[in-house]
């Protein structure tokens, strides 16, 4: 499997120390001596957060469209497409800010971004345009937090916790939709949904403080700029914190990290045809995925064929059975993600990205087919007659949503070891930007068929 080309190609034979405690070693070497501890799960917590951050403010978008009743379709597919133009935007922007200014001010400055566009969400009302230009922001910070979020942990995790770290790390998109399904369940019915998008800021406000205070820049991004004491005291720091740490207090870094000199294969993977396939599969998925779950609730909100969904109550407010039928899709990544995270290792990223992306496409199928067969039976029904298709419904939108979250996690861990770390967080961005454009796509797809669908 053509993965890790620099990550993978760490020396895990850590059961000797440094010889000496001058000895010089690569950062490499350095991040494996220190270990697993303390410091590191508290770094996947805070970037677990932010990426849950990122999946509140593209979901929310979902919940709000069925109660924006003055809208048409096409002025929902503009809103909803606003967050994907603004991540194109940030993805290369914050990507090329990771590389170059570190990836530390990058993941802080746009997660402020993004909780401070979500409040600005809440506070100009129903104008389209201004709501626009307020998801637009946010997707720009969306972008920034995802890439560099999966850029910096796998930079201070060793081999052997990378694969389980990056899946931990992906799962926070599967606890940012719960946040954002549960929230809207509770807030919009009382409070209406510009309280809820105010809630909905929350997450990516706490991530930034928590990032500022807490966590460190990246010590292989300062070894591949030069600045290897810095570097070292990052690593020295960490050590400090963490029991099982091999690393002598006194050890020296060797120069800058070789690693971070992209080799003839890293070169092949970030302008040759990997590449071009990468951005194929991220493409894809985004455009599948993004196109079918932000349209969800919508679509569910419109079904005629049970008659859960028509008990809107006199002012046409959407049923709440809706937020339950989020909140059940939002909960089904948990098995995926369990899944995914002994899978990456188990039977390698690449298996694990085939079959979660072929169960999802099945489930789709399936997602499509019910739909088909309630059609036509609820054609041929008599009066008082009626069908209720709400578990096949939402068991296969279930399935969709937990076999693609499988995919996605391979892919994530995929894409973050296929890169040098000078180049690592602008081709994250770079795959991230594709993957906006296939989100876009998929998006304003779906708005097209759920609109010629309506009644």
């Amino acid at each position: 499997m053509a993965s890790g080309v620099e990550l993978a190609e760490v020396d895990l034979g850590i059961d000797e120390a440094p010889a000496s405690a001058s000895a010089a070693i690569t950062c490499d070497r350095a991040v494996e001596l220190v270990g697993f501890g303390s410091f590191h799960v508290w770094l996947t917590l805070i970037l677990t957060l932010g990426n849950a951050a990122d999946a509140v403010e593209v979901m929310s978008i979902g919940l709000v469209l069925p109660n924006l009743t003055h809208l048409s379709d096409a002025d929902k597919g503009a809103l909803t497409a606003a967050v994907f133009a603004g991540a194109l935007v940030g993805a290369v922007a914050w990507g090329l800010a990771g590389d170059l200014v570190g990836r530390r001010p990058a993941l802080v400055a746009s997660l402020l971004l993004n909780g401070l566009s979500a409040l600005a969400s809440s506070a100009v009302g129903e104008h389209l345009g201004a709501l626009c230009a307020c998801r637009f922001f946010a997707g720009i910070g969306v972008a920034g937090a995802n890439a560099v979020a999966f850029t910096l942990l796998p930079e201070f995790l060793p081999a052997s916790r990378r694969g389980a770290g990056v899946v931990v790390l992906a799962s926070g998109w599967m606890c940012g939709s719960v946040y954002s399904a549960a929230v809207g369940w509770i807030v919009i019915p009382k409070s209406g949904w510009r309280a809820f998008l105010a809630a909905a800021a929350a997450p990516a406000l706490v991530a930034a403080a928590a990032a500022a205070a807490r966590v460190p820049e990246s010590p292989r991004f300062l070894c591949a700029r030069g600045r290897g004491l810095e570097a070292a005291a990052v690593v020295r720091a960490v050590s400090r914190r963490t029991r099982s740490s091999r690393l002598h207090e006194g050890f020296r870094l060797r120069g800058t990290d070789a690693a971070g000199k992209p080799s003839e294969a890293s070169r092949k993977f970030l302008f040759g045809e990997n590449r071009r396939r990468l951005a194929a599969i991220w493409f894809a998925l985004s455009f599948g995925w993004y196109g079918t779950m932000l349209w969800l609730p919508e679509a569910f909100a419109r079904d005629k064929s049970s008659s859960s969904f028509r008990d809107s109550d006199a002012n046409g407010r959407v049923s709440q059975r809706v937020y339950l039928e989020n909140l059940l899709v939002a909960l089904a990544a948990a098995p995926g993600n369990v899944a995914s995270a002994f899978s990456v290792d188990a039977v390698g990223r690449v298996k694990t990205l085939l079959v979660g992306a072929c169960g999802a496409c099945a489930s789709a199928l399936a997602f499509a087919a019910v739909a088909a067969v309630s059609r036509d039976a609820r054609a041929e029904m008599t009066a008082g007659d009626e069908k209720d298709d709400w578990f096949a419904f939402v068991l296969c939108a279930c399935l969709f949503n937990a076999l693609s979250v499988g995919g996605w996690n391979a892919l994530d861990l995929l894409s973050a070891e296929s890169f040098p770390t000078r180049a690592r967080a602008t081709a994250l961005g770079i795959l991230g930007a594709v993957g906006r454009v296939g989100a876009f796509a998929g998006t304003s797809a779906m708005g097209l068929v759920v609109g010629g669908s309506a009644g």
